[in-house]
């Protein structure tokens, strides 16, 4: 059977905030989808989708494949065909990943005031986060008027904290309005919010919605790395959402403040019995999961590390003492 990739005709993932859209996140380079559309049907390889080709090549599941899986199930209808609706020109667009903006409440260590509004509030960089918010309100308008609610058959949304936003349950309001309540729904979330009473309510009336929970570390260590997020709150909601997600997984990134407790937060995951992704930090660059006393990024390591503590009133010692052994020996 030749190559053939569901997302250059039956998706489309769009930043609110700037108004970017792709047809997957995935793809490196500013490639035209008709020009990908075109590869695809040569049976080529497009160069643009090698993060996929590379997990293919180590036997490991692709975004492509898991894609191609997902919408046969969907659509029931097998692989070859839903090529040759693509063939003929007949494919639309029913797959949907939103950013739906920065709204956040966690100042995670490896992100920044770009993709959180309390980022911004801690360093001081933004007072408000309204023109954001007036740039992605006029977006999501224009959206909504543009696609058919009733075929839908996905959205993922992403922030920021999609929980934490009145724009993620628009959506499902919308869905509930064409009775599309099989559309597969998925949250991204941090796992920082308790849903209301009228929230579990619009959940519970669709019968697949998924979350995927942003877990790296167990304890104190995902306090420290997802600050000021608690455990015990992150355990409370997990049970919450167990009971109301037909599907909850973990994200699990691996940096160099966690890639010791790797087997420890593994082993927790699977106590708990959650599927689990595992994504390894690339930037920034001097938390990648190599970056140790020996390596040359370790001195901006240790002087991120700092800069991060004294403005969040913390200090790493009382969180990961393993890596402030390492700082304190190494940096004098």
């Amino acid at each position: 059977m030749k190559i053939f990739c569901v997302m250059p005709w039956y998706s489309q993932e769009i930043n609110l905030s700037s108004g970017q859209e792709t047809a997957c996140c995935w793809i490196k380079g500013n490639i035209a989808r008709s020009e990908l559309q075109q590869q695809f049907l040569s049976d080529q390889r497009p160069q643009a989708c090698g993060r996929c080709w590379q997990s293919e090549d180590t036997g490991i599941e692709s975004r492509r494949q898991m894609e191609n899986r997902f919408l046969d199930f969907k659509m029931d209808r097998d692989i070859g065909s839903l090529d040759k609706d693509a063939e003929q020109g007949i494919a639309k667009v029913n797959m949907y990943q939103l950013f739906l903006g920065s709204t956040c409440n966690s100042t995670c260590v490896t992100c920044d005031s770009g993709a959180s509004s309390a980022w911004r509030s801690l360093q001081g960089t933004a007072v408000s986060i309204r023109p954001e918010n007036l740039r992605t309100d006029q977006y999501l308008a224009k959206f909504f008027s543009t696609i058919d609610w009733s075929q839908a058959k996905r959205f993922n949304l992403l922030g920021g904290e999609p929980l934490l936003m009145d724009r993620s349950f628009d959506i499902l309001r919308k869905l509930l309005q064409v009775n599309n309540t099989d559309c597969r729904v998925s949250f991204v979330t941090n796992g920082s919010v308790t849903l209301s009473v009228s929230q579990i309510e619009l959940l519970r009336k669709f019968s697949d919605i998924s979350c995927c929970v942003s877990i790296d570390g167990v304890g104190k260590s995902f306090e420290y790395i997802r600050y000021p997020l608690s455990w015990p709150k992150l355990l409370t909601n997990m049970a919450q959402y167990r009971e109301i997600f037909s599907e909850v997984v973990v994200s699990f990134t691996v940096s160099n403040l966690n890639y010791h407790e790797r087997p420890e937060i593994i082993n927790w995951f699977q106590d708990q019995k959650l599927l689990y992704i595992e994504n390894y930090v690339t930037y920034p660059p001097w938390f990648r999961f190599d970056v140790n006393p020996s390596h040359e990024l370790w001195p901006r390591f240790v002087q991120e590390i700092s800069y991060q503590d004294d403005i969040k009133g913390i200090n790493i010692e009382n969180y990961l003492p393993h890596i402030a052994d390492l700082i304190q020996k190494t940096w004098r």
